[in-house]
C-alpha cells in the first residue's frame, strides 16, 4: 500500500494539472462543494466544458472537505487546446510558477484524497482474496501487488476523479460478498449482509456505474437465500431481509434524497438498458433478423478488435485516453493475461477452486456488462475505455492471480508477471507520460549556431517564425518505417494566436506525393503563443508513407503555419521573397521484403562498373492499343557522385531507334546520387507504339552521364564490352495493320 501510494504521488506530479479525462469537470464540482458549504449545485447548472455536476456527490463531498481550506479566488480557469490534440489542457505558468498556492494547491490536495482512497483499495483487494483463498496468502498477496501496480490504476489514483471512488467500492463488495459467499451453507452473518448494503449504498452515491456492484451484490444475496430455502432456515430469510434489504432499501432512498435525484438516475438507466438490450436480443434471434442488426454487429465489433481497445486502455490509456504505451507493451500485457487464462483453466478442473473462481468471474462480468451494454446501445466505440472497467479491477486481478498460481513452475511466472507489470507501473511515468507532457528541448541558447543541423535553410513564416534546418533519424524512411526528420525552429517575435504546423511531401519536380500531416508544438505543451522571441529548438516529426506512394523516389518537404481558429497560414518568404517553402530531398526507399528476389540474383550487364541491370520486366510483344511498358531493374554496388540518365529505345531492323524514352531513374524522382550500396532501384518507361507500323523490333537501354550526356561503359557478364555501349534487351514482335 505504501508503495503503491508513492507511485501514485509520482504520476500525480507528473500528470499536468487537469490532464485527465473529464478532471477539470471533477475538480470544478469540487469546489463549487467546497465553496458552498457542502450545497450540491441545482440540476442543469453547468460548471465546467465537461461539466460533472450530474455525478451522485460522494466522492465530491471528500475532496471538497480537503480543499475546503485553500484560497481558490484566483479563479483560474483550464484552458482546452482542440479536440484532436494529444493533450487537451493548454499549460498556464500561473499553475507551475506557484504550484502550492490557489487553485493549483487545491487540484494538488484533492490529488491526495484519490491516492488515499486507492492505497485503501489496495489492502481490501488483499482482504477480498485472503477471504476467497485462506489457505493461500501468497495468492492474495500477489492479487494485491498486480492491482497496487496496475499502470491505469496508479494514473487514476493520482488524479482527481471518481473513478477511484466507485474502484474502492468495487473492491468492499468483492470483500463482502466474498465473505457471504464464504457462509453460504451456514448462512451469512448479520455484520456482512449490513456491511454489504452500506457499502452499496455508498458506491450508488460514488458513480452511476454503481448499478453494476449492486446487481453483484444482489445476485451473492440471492444465493444465499436460495441456499436457505434449500436447507429450510427460515432464520437466514429473516435475516437477509433485516439486515440487508431493509436497509439497503432505506440507505438507498436516503442517498437519493441527499443526491437531490442524482443517484437514482443509474437504477433508471440501468432499466432502460435491460429493456433495450432485451429487445436488441429478441429482434437478434428472430428467423427473419437482418445480419447487419446492432447486436450482431456489436459481436462482431467486439471480437475483432473491442477486446483489444478495452483490455489496452484498462491496462493503461493516460492524460484525456491519447498518451498510450509503445504497442509493446500492450503486445507483452496480452501475452500475460493469456498465459494467465491458461492457468485459470487448468484451475477449473478442481470442484472447489473453480466454484470459487467461477463467482469471482461472475463479479467481473457484473462490471464488464455495463459498459458493454452502453456501447451496443450507444453505438459509441469509446465507451468501451478500460476506465469503465475499473470497479471490477479487483475481481480480475485476483482471477489472474488465481491463473497464475495454478501453472507449472508458478513462483516463476507469477514473479515474472509481477515484476512486468510493476516494471510498467514504475516506468510510465517516466518513459511515457513525461516525454508526451514535456515541451521539446531547447537545443541552444538564442541565435546561437546549432552544430546538428544536417542541411541548413533559412525560410521565415510571417516574420514570426524561422526555420534554420532539418536533419535526419538514423532509420532510413521507407514504407515500413515512415519518414521522421528534426526541424529546428527560431522564434522572431510573440505571436498572440497558436498555429499548427503542416507538413507534407512533393517530388523533386513539385508533385504531390499526398502524403501530409499536422503537428502541435511540443505535442500541445508548447504553443506557438507560449513562444518567446530568440527561443531556438528542434522537434521531431513523424510522417507515413502509404502501401500505394511510388517509391522509391527523393521527397521535399513544404513546412506551413496555419492558425487554428481562422485557417490563415503565415506567408513564408525565402531571403524576402515570397516562396513555396520546399525544402530538402529525403530519400524513400523501398522495404527489404519488396526487392529481397533481385539481392542475390546474377548481374545481366554491369553499366559504369557499379551498376548492374539484374532483370527486366516487359510484355512479351508490341501493341498499338496501348503504351509499352518496361521495367529495368538496377542494382548498385558502389556510391554514384554524378547523375546518371537512363534510356530504353526502341529499334527498327536497320539499328535506328524510332521510339525512346531518356530520363533519370524513375523519372527523375530518384537520381543515382542518392543510391544507396547494395540498393535495387526498379526504373520504370513507357514507350509510345501507337504509330508503329507491323514488324520485329529490339529493344536495348543504357546510361549516360546527364552532365556531359556521354554514354556510360556497358560490359556483360564475363566482364566483355557491349557493342555501342547499348544492351539489347529482346526482341518484339508487332502484327502490322497498314
Amino acid at each position: 500500500m505504501l508503495i503503491h501510494m508513492g507511485l501514485s504521488m509520482l504520476y500525480a506530479l507528473i500528470i499536468p494539472l487537469w490532464e485527465a479525462h473529464d478532471e477539470t469537470g471533477h475538480y470544478a464540482y469540487a469546489r463549487y462543494l467546497a465553496q458552498h458549504g457542502g450545497r450540491l449545485p441545482p440540476i442543469g447548472l453547468k460548471l465546467d466544458q465537461f461539466d460533472e455536476s450530474h455525478q451522485p456527490p460522494l466522492y465530491y463531498w471528500l475532496v471538497a472537505l480537503v480543499i475546503s481550506g485553500i484560497d481558490t479566488t484566483d479563479n483560474i480557469q483550464p484552458a482546452f487546446n482542440p479536440p484532436w490534440w494529444r493533450l487537451w489542457i493548454k499549460p498556464d505558468p500561473r499553475l507551475t510558477s506557484q504550484p502550492c498556492a490557489g487553485t493549483a494547491l487545491a487540484v494538488r490536495a484533492g490529488r491526495m484524497v484519490s491516492i488515499a482512497l486507492s492505497a485503501l483499495s489496495v489492502g481490501i483487494t488483499f482482504l477480498a482474496a485472503r477471504t476467497l483463498f485462506p489457505g493461500s496468502p501468497s495468492l492474495a498477496l500477489l492479487a494485491a501487488a498486480l492491482y497496487a501496480f496496475w499502470p491505469l490504476f496508479l494514473a487514476i489514483g493520482g488524479v482527481i476523479t471518481n473513478d477511484v471512488g466507485i474502484a474502492l467500492f468495487g473492491s468492499l463488495t468483492l470483500l463482502f460478498c466474498a465473505r457471504i459467499w464464504q457462509r453460504r451453507t451456514e448462512g451469512p452473518v448479520p455484520a456482512d449482509l449490513l456491511l454489504l448494503a452500506v457499502c452499496l449504498a455508498g458506491a450508488s452515491l460514488t458513480k452511476d456505474s454503481a448499478v453494476s456492484l449492486t446487481l453483484f451484490g444482489a445476485a451473492t444475496v440471492a444465493g444465499a437465500a436460495i441456499s436457505a430455502v434449500r436447507r429450510r432456515r427460515g432464520a437466514t430469510l429473516f435475516r437477509i431481509a433485516g439486515f440487508f434489504i431493509i436497509p439497503l432499501i432505506a440507505l438507498t432512498v436516503a442517498g437519493i434524497q441527499l443526491s437531490e435525484g442524482r443517484s437514482l438516475r443509474q437504477f433508471i438507466g440501468a432499466g432502460s438498458m435491460a429493456i433495450a438490450t432485451g429487445s436488441a436480443a429478441v429482434s437478434a434471434g428472430a428467423p427473419d433478423a437482418a445480419p447487419d442488426s446492432p447486436l450482431v454487429v456489436f459481436a462482431q465489433g467486439l471480437q475483432t478488435h473491442g477486446w483489444r481497445f478495452a483490455f489496452d486502455s484498462l491496462f493503461g490509456a493516460f492524460g484525456w485516453g491519447a498518451i498510450r504505451m509503445p504497442p509493446a507493451w500492450y503486445w507483452i500485457a496480452r501475452i500475460a493475461a493469456g498465459v494467465a487464462l491458461i492457468g485459470l483453466l487448468l484451475a477449473l478442473r478442481t470442484a472447489q477452486m473453480r466454484s470459487v473462481a467461477l463467482f469471482v468471474a461472475f463479479g467481473f462480468a457484473c462490471v464488464a456488462a455495463a459498459p458493454i451494454v452502453r456501447t451496443l446501445l450507444g453505438g459509441e466505440p469509446g465507451l468501451l475505455m478500460g476506465r469503465f472497467f475499473l470497479p471490477g479491477l479487483s475481481a480480475l486481478c485476483v482471477l489472474l492471480a488465481v491463473g497464475l498460481q495454478a501453472l507449472p513452475g508458478r513462483r516463476v511466472i507469477a514473479l515474472a508477471t509481477l515484476g512486468g507489470v510493476a516494471w510498467a507501473g514504475l516506468a510510465t511515468p517516466m518513459l511515457v507520460i513525461g516525454p508526451a507532457v514535456a515541451k521539446p528541448p531547447f537545443v541552444l541558447g538564442p541565435y546561437e549556431e546549432m552544430r546538428d543541423i544536417q542541411a541548413s535553410t533559412d525560410i521565415v513564416y510571417g516574420d514570426s517564425i524561422r526555420l534554420l534546418g532539418h536533419s535526419l533519424t538514423s532509420t532510413p524512411a521507407s514504407r515500413n518505417n515512415g519518414l521522421t526528420l528534426v526541424l529546428y525552429w527560431q522564434s522572431l517575435r510573440r505571436l498572440d494566436a497558436d498555429y499548427r504546423l503542416r507538413l507534407e511531401l512533393f517530388t523533386p519536380d513539385g508533385r504531390s506525393l499526398y502524403i501530409q500531416r499536422d503537428f502541435d508544438p511540443g505535442f500541445g505543451q508548447f504553443p506557438t503563443g507560449r513562444w518567446t522571441p530568440g527561443d531556438t529548438f528542434a522537434e521531431h516529426y513523424h510522417l507515413p508513407v502509404w502501401p500505394d506512394t511510388p517509391v522509391p523516389v527523393v521527397a521535399q518537404v513544404r513546412a506551413s503555419w496555419i492558425d487554428q481558429s481562422s485557417g490563415a497560414s503565415l506567408e513564408p518568404q525565402c531571403e524576402g521573397r515570397p516562396c513555396q517553402a520546399l525544402f530538402g530531398a529525403i530519400p524513400i526507399r523501398l522495404d527489404g521484403a519488396e526487392t529481397q528476389r533481385w539481392r542475390d540474383a546474377p548481374a545481366r550487364f554491369v553499366v559504369a562498373e557499379h551498376i548492374e541491370l539484374v532483370d527486366v520486366i516487359a510484355p512479351a510483344g508490341l501493341t498499338t492499343e496501348e503504351p509499352f511498358t518496361v521495367t529495368l531493374i538496377w542494382r548498385n554496388r558502389a556510391t554514384q557522385s554524378r547523375p546518371r540518365t537512363a534510356f530504353v529505345h526502341l529499334l527498327n531492323a536497320a539499328g535506328a531507334p524510332i521510339v525512346q524514352s531518356d530520363a533519370q531513374p524513375r523519372g527523375g524522382d530518384y537520381p543515382t546520387p542518392f543510391w544507396l550500396p547494395g540498393e535495387i532501384v526498379p526504373d520504370t518507361h513507357t514507350l509510345d507504339t501507337r504509330n508503329l507500323s507491323g514488324g520485329r523490333y529490339q529493344l536495348a537501354a543504357g546510361m549516360y552521364d546527364s552532365i556531359t550526356q556521354e554514354r556510360l561503359p556497358v560490359a556483360d557478364t564475363s566482364g566483355g564490352a557491349v557493342p555501342n555501349n547499348l544492351i539489347v534487351l529482346m526482341s518484339l514482335d508487332m502484327q502490322g495493320t497498314r
